[in-house]
């Protein structure tokens, strides 16, 4: 039996768009002479200390040429305030090489700094990529499956779906789709617009980034416009459905997951809820996979990275897939975050053009 995906009221979108829009980051270009780090937490600019999250400094860092494995490197065996200073020295470097501003990102009502960008024009205000979209999903007559913000950054997500835009998979009767798309506005991304899957099944709603059909909005020139009014109407040909999508669909029907794309669904889970791992066993069989290693006298807990990747189990990819979308689209016991449920969704997606730990294996004579 089909579950038909539910467009959510206008009410609730109007509701939505005023909080995406209150929550719209401020921007301001600044010598980068004048900032300072003082450590993963805050920064002095021109004599005043200011907050910043966590996902700012990691922005920040990545501008100014300090990779993320470096920093915990260097945070591991030295310290929080060394990592700061090799930032720091960064800054200077780039200071001597002619960059000079640097564009500050900041939440009004936190007043934490919550991004950072090399150019200003880099990032669209939410207020100028809602105008953009509403009047595509109007013309390809999209409902809207799910809207969220991220009140911290005021990234957002639009989920929509073409009830007449269905499409299965092979001859397998609970493989059929209702094809769609997703916009996101986001300070580290930017715009995207990538295809979205909800099974008709059991309207579990998963998105498709990692597909070559994503596309990426630089900024809203006309050229630009043009070009993202040109991606919607092909993908819209094909019902929104990715040109690979149905040999990806059979290739986790068919591949049993690892225990560490296993672990890691778990992780997903457990992180975004605060589960705990006898509470996630109707989306993945974590717990009772370990169990059943132990009967065998092979206990999981001293795999390394690599056994884990080799350790086969009795879950397949799709029904890890399944089970992530699941979880992050239908209501349950577990408390999880609307932005949460989107990030849940997209690893989902990104399964699905991965190659699969178990994926290449052969049969041998030895």
């Amino acid at each position: 039996m089909s579950v038909k995906a539910k467009s959510i009221s206008q009410k609730k979108y109007d509701s939505i768009k005023n909080v995406a829009v209150g929550s719209q980051p401020i921007r301001k270009v600044i010598p980068l002479s004048n900032l300072r780090v003082l450590n993963s937490e805050a920064v002095e600019i021109n004599g005043s200390i200011i907050a910043m999250t966590s996902a700012a400094f990691k922005q920040l860092a990545k501008i100014l040429g300090v990779p993320i494995q470096f920093q915990g490197r260097v945070e591991k065996l030295f310290g929080n305030d060394a990592k700061s200073e090799i930032v720091n020295k960064m800054k200077t470097a780039l200071i001597l090489n002619g960059m000079s501003t640097i564009t500050v990102v900041a939440n009004p009502r936190s007043k934490q700094i919550v991004g950072f960008l090399i150019k200003e024009s880099s990032y669209t205000t939410n207020q100028a990529f809602l105008s953009l979209i509403e009047g595509v999903i109007s013309d390809h007559g999209l409902g809207i499956r799910d809207f969220t913000v991220d009140r911290t950054d005021g990234g957002m997500s639009i989920s929509c779906f073409n009830e007449k835009a269905e499409y299965m998979v092979g001859g397998l009767k609970d493989e059929i789709f209702n094809g769609g798309v997703t916009f996101q506005n986001s300070l580290d991304k930017g715009m995207i617009v990538s295809p979205y899957m909800n099974r008709l099944v059991c309207a579990n709603g998963m998105i498709g980034e990692a597909f070559s059909e994503s596309l990426k909005v630089k900024n809203l020139n006309t050229s630009s416009i043009q070009s993202f009014r040109t991606h919607l109407d092909q993908l819209a040909k094909k019902d929104f459905k990715p040109k690979t999508f149905e040999e990806r669909v059979n290739a986790e029907i068919k591949t049993k997951a690892s225990f560490a794309e296993l672990e890691a669904a778990a992780d997903l889970i457990m992180r975004t809820s605060g589960a705990k791992t006898e509470e996630i066993s109707s989306w993945v069989p974590y717990r009772e996979t370990m169990l059943e290693y132990a009967k065998v006298g092979i206990p999981t807990l001293g795999f390394s990275k690599e056994q884990k990747k080799n350790a086969k189990t009795g879950t397949s990819i799709w029904d890890l897939v399944n089970g992530l979308t699941h979880y992050s689209t239908h209501k349950h016991g577990l408390i999880i975050g609307d932005y949460d449920r989107k990030v849940v969704q997209k690893e989902a997606g990104s399964l699905l053009s991965e190659t699969f730990d178990m994926e290449n294996q052969v049969e041998s004579p030895f």
